[in-house]
């Protein structure tokens, strides 16, 4: 009796937990408007309400080799969104450096990043000391109404960045925006020997 009772507890769980979305995530993502700038953005939470991006830096190395790439403000976005707009939240051992980034996409505009919506970060004063460095990591919870609402966010997603550390002086700053699957948007050419 009770391993039949455990047996359809089991099922009844399992028949609750909603499907995972496809997976949204990629590694090494360059591009750029002015120089190239490289990314690697992890994406968990699929199936439920909040979903945690993670975003990396990785422009020094590949193709971007920018020892000197700082992210002053990145984030996700889409365009065909239509649901409630999401409470957005740092985590990690950087969230201290950073502040919620403005729902206005006008800062990575030019770039094929074609979303109404911005949702992400943007570092606290001075933006080169607190931005996100070649190598560092920091996540962003974005807290939807329900599961539903974050699903159809997730389909067709696009992720933009600001980079504020050129090579040299004279191209000190470059945006850059990708699909959900890393490709490259227009605006924001891929280098040729990227992947």
């Amino acid at each position: 009796m009770i391993r039949q009772l455990n047996a359809a507890a089991l099922l009844a769980i399992g028949a609750t937990i909603a499907a995972p979305t496809a997976n949204a995530q990629f590694t090494n993502a360059c591009g750029g408007s002015d120089f190239f700038s490289c990314v690697t953005l992890a994406v968990s939470g699929q199936g439920t309400s909040t979903l945690l991006f993670t975003v990396t830096n990785t422009s020094n190395g590949g193709v971007a080799n920018n020892p000197n790439s700082v992210f002053k403000e990145f984030g996700v976005g889409n365009g065909a969104f239509t649901g409630t707009a999401p409470t957005v939240t740092p985590t990690g051992a950087l969230s201290s450096q950073f502040s919620v980034a403005s729902t206005n996409p006008s800062s990575v505009s030019g770039v094929g990043f074609t979303a109404t919506n911005f949702f992400g970060l943007t570092p606290n004063a001075p933006p080169p000391t607190n931005g996100l460095h070649d190598g560092e990591s920091v996540g962003f919870f974005l807290a939807f109404a329900n599961s539903t609402d974050a699903s159809q966010f997730l389909n067709g997603f696009q992720f933009a960045l600001h980079d504020i550390g050129g090579l040299t002086e004279a191209c000190g700053s470059s945006k850059a925006a990708f699909s959900s699957n890393g490709t490259p948007l227009s605006g924001s050419a891929a280098p040729a020997s990227a992947p």
